[in-house]
């Protein structure tokens, strides 16, 4: 009976909300027309170049309250601030402009906005942030009855080509070519000559990635020939070009062809303050010239590179030049050098992101197709009801509420199978990220190993971090099997009489030798008890909570102690002062694949483990939420 209410209640709720769409006269209307006076002000932002003016206007717009000016101030100095790489300053003011906009319920403010911003995360490597921001603004624009709305249409037109290059970037080229071609066909009926060299060198890129240079180079020129009619003519645009036409000679193997294409783009370069595409061509000429050994001519590029690279504070970027630096390096016979500009290089490129930036925009991009579809079907339905008599909608309703009951009972009957199949893909993923990082070491340090010119120190560092990450690599599989294992409640338990204390002074001579520089490790237990447990399934535990403190703590303490209850229950805890757990983390951190920091190492299956010995031991694994000077996991279990 429960189950029958909860089924109707749904269904008529859902009955509610399509009452409601079919009674409405008219679709929703989300932008609002500008008065002269903001018409005004836009113009004269949108043609300010000066920072420090935009700097002024903002804040006294912010005074005045005039969220209007405030927005549009924001919108153009995030840009201009994008320009000469402050990233996150640009982040923050877009962030804010797009706020606004959404207060203002105003459609095309939010296009243009998310368009800039999403432009932001890309540059700084964040392609799952900007790929949100770009599909939310495609369903925004769907739900917008005013399509003919001329700068709705051209913002429109800046999100498709933003989808395409995150899907560029992430080798999604089919994707990409179909994004780029929409894009291209819209600004050609704008006539948009900026627009269609845009688009023009998108698509070349996609045809030299498929192997098509003959038409990637026609592409490219056309892209040139656009670039160079604009009325002032576009040097980022036209460096671009000569850089594509360089890659292009590069794929031929003709070097000084190609690297005269890189200079003429990076002296256009220059003369801007867009380091972003400025690193291009440097790293360009960087791999040339380390490809023809041309060690001093790669030297001076890559100090500029990686001086501009810490400028814009990229990750990406960071990745590559250090990446690049590194192999400098190994030409030299700087091995040392070589391997600790490898170890940044690695740092700053976990596989983790951008596999999980190439699953989640997946998921997006199917989404916003979904949605797509589900907005056309409504607005269908809400047509026809606006025609027809109460008897027609009455009878409608009816066959509403019945395919309703079979929606409900089809979605609770596959419910669990979709979670099944969602868990399944989820856990192939992270485990081929995760054993991707030490598999890619062991491989890379294996090869080094063997060069003759290597000293005895230098061998013996790389051969500890090959034992290092083939521990690691050990480690990852144990915790698979015993995740698996527990989650089919396979887990076997042998309980003996212990003593807490032996148990916690144990735990501290493992771990305090592990200790990072400037952290202090204590041991307490109040008056030693017994407990009856397993002691290696608690043990297990503890280390893995000591090894997140670890992780996470970089000075100040961590502490283990543990105390009786009661003579039924006793709490075993790890505390220390290191970053903390956000408030929205607390709720899920005891899942599968949750982790604190993406970019360490780590499958996300330690907390679950953790969790589920605790279950099978009787007890429970909580969250202090009182403790607000870092972390601290209780263990609570019975005695």
């Amino acid at each position: 009976m429960f189950r029958f209410h909860g089924i109707f209640r749904s269904v008529f709720c859902s009955f509610c909300v399509c009452a409601a769409l079919l009674c409405a006269c008219d679709g929703g209307e989300l932008s609002k027309p500008q008065t002269d006076d903001q018409r005004e002000l836009n113009r004269l932002i949108e043609t300010c170049s000066d920072t420090v003016a935009l700097r002024q206007w903002r804040n006294q717009y912010i005074a005045k309250e005039n969220k209007w000016g405030e927005m549009m101030a924001r919108t153009r100095l995030g840009q201009l601030q994008r320009n000469v790489s402050e990233f996150v300053e640009a982040i923050d003011n877009h962030s804010e402009a797009m706020r606004i906009a959404e207060d203002f319920a105003d459609t095309v403010q939010i296009l243009r906005i998310g368009n800039q911003l999403s432009t932001d995360f890309r540059r700084i490597g964040d392609l799952d942030e900007a790929s949100k921001i770009l599909y939310r603004c495609l369903r925004i624009y769907e739900q917008y009855t005013q399509k003919s709305d001329p700068e709705a249409t051209r913002y429109r037109t800046y999100v498709l080509n933003g989808i395409g290059n995150v899907q560029k970037e992430l080798g999604n080229n089919v994707e990409a070519l179909r994004m780029f071609q929409m894009s291209l066909e819209a600004e050609r009926k704008a006539n948009s000559i900026r627009g269609l060299a845009i688009n023009y060198s998108n698509i070349g890129t996609i045809m030299r990635e498929l192997g098509e240079r003959d038409s990637a180079r026609i592409y490219y020129q056309l892209s040139l020939e656009a670039n160079t009619q604009q009325r002032d003519s576009d040097l980022v645009g036209i460096a671009l070009c000569h850089i594509h036409f360089g890659r292009l000679n590069e794929d031929e193997e003709k070097f000084d062809e190609a690297l005269a294409e890189y200079r003429v783009a990076y002296d256009l370069l220059n003369r801007t303050n867009d380091l972003w595409h400025k690193f291009l061509a440097c790293k360009s000429m960087i791999s040339v010239h380390l490809q023809q050994q041309q060690l001093d001519q790669a030297q001076h590029y890559i100090n500029q590179g990686l001086a501009d690279a810490q400028k814009m504070k990229s990750v990406s970027t960071l990745h590559e030049i250090y990446d690049l630096k590194s192999q400098y390096e190994q030409f030299r016979g700087n091995y040392s050098q070589s391997l600790a500009d490898y170890r940044i290089s690695v740092a700053y490129a976990d596989s983790v992101v951008n596999e999980r930036n190439l699953n989640q925009i997946h998921n997006l991009r199917i989404d916003y197709e979904r949605e797509r579809s589900r907005q056309a079907e409504l607005m269908h339905t809400a047509e026809r009801s606006r025609i027809r008599s109460g008897y027609l909608v009455a009878i409608l309703a009816l066959v509403l509420v019945a395919v309703g009951v079979i929606f409900a009972l089809f979605v609770r009957f596959h419910r669990k199978v979709n979670v099944a199949e969602q868990m399944k893909t989820l856990f192939i993923h992270n485990i081929s990220h995760e054993l991707r990082t030490p598999m890619n070491a062991i491989a890379g340090f294996s090869q080094v190993v063997v060069d003759t010119e290597l000293s005895r120190d230098e061998r013996q560092e790389i051969a500890d971090m090959i034992g290092q990450n083939t521990e690691t690599l050990g480690k990852m599989v144990d915790d698979i099997i015993d995740l698996c294992n527990m989650e089919l409640g396979q887990i076997e338990l042998n309980f003996e009489e212990i003593s807490a204390s032996k148990l916690v002074v144990s735990i501290e001579n493992e771990f305090r030798r592990q200790m990072p520089k400037g952290v202090t490790l204590i041991a307490a237990v109040d008056d030693d008890f017994r407990l009856r447990t397993d002691i290696k399934r608690l043990a297990q535990v503890l280390k893995n909570l000591m090894s997140n403190a670890i992780k996470n703590t970089t000075v100040g303490t961590i502490t283990i102690a543990a105390r009786a209850l009661s003579d039924e229950r006793a709490q075993i805890w790890v505390s220390d002062t290191g970053i903390g757990i956000p408030p929205e983390k607390i709720n899920t951190l005891f899942q599968r694949f949750e982790k604190l920091d993406v970019f360490k190492q780590g499958m996300g299956l330690g907390l679950r483990i953790c969790y589920l010995i605790c279950k099978a031991l009787g007890g429970r694994i909580f969250i202090d939420k009182e403790y607000n000077h870092g972390a601290r996991f209780i263990v609570e279990i019975p005695r």
